[in-house]
């Protein structure tokens, strides 16, 4: 019996592996396309990257939207490879191929080894995903310390005690250094943390101080923020995509997983809407099945909130900040589809295949 375990562990770490190994070559073999060609923004990381001193690229990237904790990184970074724009791509696509592993760890909150497994290889296969992995921005690095912050949060707020959650704090504070998208996922974990603690409100005071340090690690930046958000690039005179909020709703739900056509997102209406609205009902038509594979309401908190948010706020002010969440929502909808896929092909047998 013992040695049936130990073999199962050791066939589930090889089939991790494998798809590890998939994803990060499927990304490399992608990485040269046309559309991948540097954007404006790519450019703009490469030059805050390689300015004189380090002090330099912090001053530089307060001409952008979000603080200079890539910027920093990639700094580092670009001391090892050369300064070119293939080098700050391989960073994000580690960046994306470890969130696969890390989403596989939190998938498992909600689903057996074998339906996780299936969510990395839904995440390595995304088209979706493997297009923004290729960006030399921020976008690939918020998803690692996202799916992190959650794994700690959930930990601790399982775990009944009563000590402030300081890994959650770190991890949380790391995460909003990294994009502006942070403060959505914020809170929703804090809906999250209200929900779990429903019974015991007294608990809620823990992960309240460790979401406020974190907020208040940021305060150098917000000036700088709301300078964006009311004169520069986020304001909806400036910009730059202008979108149907509903439209790209729409996209969260059905189409995340596997749609790579930015212009099918920005610029709506649709092109081809046949396919789009199948594949769409298919999808939920799976999402469905999912809810009876999942019925915790935290996971659904955090798979809806952040977009529901992000698309609200982007609708108040006439444009939309929300499209790069896309970048970093896949891990969730994964979750979603794999568990879909695994109560459809339970349901189709006499025993659950899916089990183990």
């Amino acid at each position: 019996m013992q040695g049936n375990k130990t073999k199962a562990k050791e066939d589930i770490r090889t089939r991790l592996l494998l798809i590890i190994f998939l994803a990060f070559s499927l990304r490399m073999i992608d990485v040269s396309i046309p559309c991948h060609h540097p954007q404006p923004d790519e450019r703009f990381s490469l030059e805050a990257a390689t300015q004189p001193a380090l002090l330099d690229t912090i001053r530089f990237t307060a001409a952008d939207t979000h603080p200079p904790l890539y910027f920093i990184i990639l700094r580092g970074w670009l001391k090892i490879l050369p300064k070119n724009y293939d080098s700050p791509k391989l960073l994000s696509m580690i960046f994306n191929t470890a969130n696969i592993f890390l989403t596989f760890i939190l998938a498992q909150l909600w689903l057996n080894k074998k339906t996780a497994l299936l969510t990395a290889l839904v995440m390595a296969l995304s088209p979706w995903n493997i297009y923004w992995s290729h960006l030399a921005r921020n976008h690939q690095m918020l998803p690692v310390f996202f799916t992190l912050s959650t794994l700690a949060l959930f930990r601790w707020l399982r775990s009944g005690t009563k000590k402030i959650p300081v890994c959650y704090c770190i991890i949380a504070a790391i995460m909003i250094h990294t994009n502006y998208l942070a403060f959505f996922i914020l809170a929703s974990q804090g809906a999250i943390a209200l929900w779990e603690c429903r019974r015991n409100l007294r608990r809620l005071f823990m992960p309240a101080i460790a979401a406020c340090l974190a907020v208040a690690s940021y305060s150098p930046y917000l000036s700088a923020l709301k300078y964006h958000i009311t004169e520069g690039p986020m304001n909806p005179g400036c910009f730059q995509h202008v979108v149907s909020p509903i439209y790209l709703f729409y996209h969260f739900l059905f189409f995340n997983i596997f749609t790579c056509n930015l212009g099918h997102l920005w610029y709506p209406p649709p092109s081809h809407p046949a396919p789009l609205l199948s594949g769409g009902l298919v999808l939920a038509l799976v999402g469905i099945k999912a809810v009876k594979k999942i019925p915790d309401v935290s996971f659904y908190i955090l798979l809806l909130l952040p977009p529901t948010l992000s698309v609200f706020i982007g609708w108040l002010k006439g444009t939309t900040m929300a499209e790069r969440y896309l970048a970093y929502a896949v891990g969730p909808f994964a979750i979603l589809f794999a568990a879909g896929l695994a109560e459809i092909a339970a349901s189709g047998k006499p025993h659950d295949l899916m089990k183990g």
